[in-house]
């Protein structure tokens, strides 16, 4: 069965944590390195998806990493996201690069090795071409990033199957809908992470336990893979 991260930790949502094994999804510069005790598992993302003008900020990424609370609950962390290369359009839109990531992860893997911590690396459109240049031994997790029609597409399923065959961990991140989270879990993806309990906590977190109860029970989404988040 799929287990949940999340992005935005509550009181309600800390009080079920351990029994429905929801877990805890932390970003380099907010304040949930202090919460990670109060889940059975955690996560930390990279910070590089943004669209501010600054950018990733290794600075932020390094401290994160340096964080006391952090090296103390570092057997329960699943893994941490080594920094990804994005581009961000005028447009807005952000823009994955995989060749860029692959360029620069061997040297950030080795730096969130040495702090105590599994590594994940994101995968971004168009990896599925380039499988064969994956450090697959310094891979913990197989970040499965992209835009929104990527990340659900047979062709990231290539990147998934093959890291499975490898003994690797998969996750999905931006799963804040029933359907995306039943595609996860249909692409045999082991965690998922979303912001869906950042607004109305205590409306939707009853659905989400929902949702890992129909996901639990092998009941998928009637709706097509479209572009819910």
């Amino acid at each position: 069965m799929i287990r949940y991260l999340t992005g935005a930790s509550s009181v309600g949502v800390e009080a079920v944590a351990f029994d429905r094994g929801i877990g805890l999804m932390i970003q380099p510069g907010n304040s949930y390195h202090r919460k990670v005790d109060r889940y059975p598992f955690w996560a930390a993302d990279n910070g590089a998806f943004t669209r501010t003008r600054a950018g990733f900020s290794e600075k932020k990424f390094r401290e994160m990493l340096a964080r006391p609370a952090l090296r103390e609950q570092a057997a329960s962390c699943l893994f941490v996201v080594a920094p990804d290369k994005l581009a961000v359009l005028p447009s807005g839109e952000v823009v994955g690069d995989a060749m860029g990531t692959l360029m620069r992860f061997h040297d950030w893997s080795v730096e969130i090795r040495a702090a105590g911590f599994p590594v994940a690396l994101v995968a971004q459109n168009g990896l599925e071409k380039l499988l064969h240049c994956v450090p697959w031994g310094m891979v913990d997790c197989l970040f499965i990033g992209g835009n929104t029609e990527w990340k659900i597409s047979d062709e990231a399923r290539i990147c998934i199957v093959e890291a499975k065959r490898r003994g690797k961990l998969i996750h999905m991140g931006r799963v804040n809908s029933f359907g995306r989270l039943a595609r996860a879990s249909e692409m045999l993806c082991d965690t998922a992470d979303g912001t869906f309990l950042m607004f109305g906590p205590k409306v939707n977190l009853p659905r989400l336990l929902g949702w890992l109860d129909r996901i639990g029970l092998g009941i998928q989404s009637h709706l097509p893979w479209g572009p819910a988040s």
